[in-house]
């Protein structure tokens, strides 16, 4: 049933999965635009999801799963405007870093 899979596909724990495999497949530094985590969910009506994709990721951002950066730098919720990207932190000596 299509509304069935609408559902599980804009469920949070399915976005949030959804991100942490993207970003999980990239190169190490590289990072992904929150629009294609919509895309690879809904495809074609991707707009509509983008706001439930970006409160993913600061959900995932507060866990310290992953990293949320505007110009290649960590930006907060708080402080954020506009296009930002999300990577996975950093890590050193065995732990993930976020520099904030």
């Amino acid at each position: 049933n299509d509304d069935t899979q609408v559902l599980e596909m804009t469920r949070p724990e399915t976005i949030e999965n959804t991100i942490l495999d993207l970003v999980n497949r990239r190169a190490a530094g590289s990072t992904i635009c929150p629009s294609e985590a919509a895309r690879a969910l809904t495809g074609d009506d991707w707009r509509d999801l983008m706001s439930s994709v970006t409160d993913a990721a600061w959900r995932l951002e507060a866990s310290g799963l992953v990293i949320i950066l505007k110009r290649g730098r960590p930006v907060s919720r708080n402080s954020s405007r506009g296009p930002v990207r999300i990577g996975l932190p950093r890590k050193v000596g065995g732990t993930n870093t976020v520099c904030k």
